[in-house]
């Protein structure tokens, strides 16, 4: 079995997501074993099926520089920055291997401890450290074909930052969508000697991934269809599971794919029916999102 690597020169969320998903779906891991690792600029990433509404503290993510984007596993929302370290493995579809972590996270965890960083995966497939704080989650993915199994890693991550952006709205809000479990974090930068770059490369090597995968074997071309006809889509990163009814102070809002269907309670409500609650169609300064923010 071949095990192969390609670290990812892009540093926009919308081109590695698309690049996974091409990835899963494309390549022929019969023979072979696929290793992929990417930064990101600041970005929120939400699972599969999570409502933006649940998961962001609006006023801070709208204040920030973070872009906003969906991925297609499932599992909690993520905030990623130049200090969060992305992992994804590739592997032939096995029933055996779905809903495994044993090939992915396991394995790292393992790297973990012969680099001296003391960690154990837990039930949900998360990585703690021995003082029982969280340093990564993870989710999967199934093709036909394939499995992909990626996971985050805080390195060197704002963690204050991190804090803001995902803490409690002060609304309610009424959804069917998953929702993420919070924990406690830190950073690998706490317990190691090692720089990130070294690390990264220490993790390559005792992972056993000893080939480069370079571009020339990657249609760059089928990447940015799916950048351009999904992944940088509105419709894709929030109208998604973005239903349900958010409530605050008698007021009521009423919400199916990201777009308003009714609203109780606001005087001027009829201006925001059949719109996104979004900066692009909304203006922050609008009566509806000051009553969100506060």
């Amino acid at each position: 079995m071949n095990r192969v690597f390609h670290y990812s020169e892009s540093n926009n969320i919308y081109y590695n997501l698309a690049l996974e998903e091409y990835f899963v779906r494309n390549f022929d891991f019969d023979r072979q074993e696929l290793l992929l690792i990417y930064i990101n600029e600041p970005c929120i990433v939400l699972g599969k099926n999570q409502n933006f509404f649940q998961e962001i503290h609006l006023s801070s993510f709208f204040e920030s520089n973070y872009k906003l984007a969906r991925r297609i596993s499932g599992g909690g929302t993520v905030v990623h920055d130049r200090g969060n370290i992305n992992f994804a493995f590739f592997e032939k579809h096995q029933l055996k291997n779905v809903n495994n972590y044993d090939r992915s996270t396991g394995r790292l965890v393992e790297v973990l401890n012969e680099l001296g960083i003391g960690t154990a995966m837990n039930d949900r497939n998360a990585i703690l450290l021995s003082n029982g704080k969280k340093i990564s989650g993870s989710a999967q993915f199934s093709s036909s074909a394939n499995i992909l199994s990626h996971l985050t890693l805080l390195f060197d991550s704002d963690l204050d930052k991190i804090d803001t952006l995902i803490q409690k709205n002060p609304y309610a809000l009424q959804t069917k969508a998953s929702k993420s479990i919070r924990s406690t974090i830190d950073n690998i930068v706490n317990y190691t000697s090692l720089n990130q770059e070294e690390f990264i490369q220490e993790c390559i090597s005792k992972l056993g991934f000893d080939a480069n995968l370079t571009k020339e074997y990657i249609d760059v071309q089928a990447i940015n269809r799916l950048i351009l006809e999904k992944y940088g889509h509105q419709e894709y990163y929030f109208d998604t599971a973005a239903t349900g009814m958010i409530s605050i102070r008698g007021i009521e809002i009423e919400m199916v794919k990201g777009k308003i269907t009714n609203i109780n309670g606001m005087k001027d409500s009829s201006m925001y029916i059949g719109k996104r609650l979004l900066p692009s169609e909304i203006p922050l300064d609008k009566s509806i999102w000051q009553n969100l923010f506060h």
